[in-house]
């Protein structure tokens, strides 16, 4: 065997050995690509739902303000038929009093 088969041959052994580690690297690459785009996928689905969370927050937000105005209106207009049930009562007794003089 001569020094120029045995070179010859290692320099082939190294070229397989390059070969099999490029197959792994792309191996991996295509992997890690695969496990990107699939994170990828899940985040646009989670910014989706948040998007939609956010929307019906708003409604909901927009509909308690509509409540507490609606809430505030009633307790207005309570406060105006209590005023107003004080002053009947008051003119009730008023004219008791005046009955029971005559």
């Amino acid at each position: 065997v001569s020094n120029d088969s045995v070179v010859s041959g290692a320099d082939s052994n190294d070229l397989s050995v390059e070969q099999s580690q490029r197959r792994k690297l792309e191996v991996l690459l295509t992997r890690e690509t695969d496990a990107r785009q699939k994170l990828e996928g899940e985040v646009a689905v989670k910014r989706s739902s948040a998007r939609e969370l956010e929307r019906r927050l708003s409604a909901i937000k927009e509909d308690l303000n509509e409540a507490n105005a609606a809430k505030l209106a009633l307790e207005t207009q309570l406060v105006a038929e209590q005023g107003t049930a004080r002053a009947m009562t008051s003119e009730r007794d008023e004219c008791r009093a005046r009955v029971r003089e005559l």
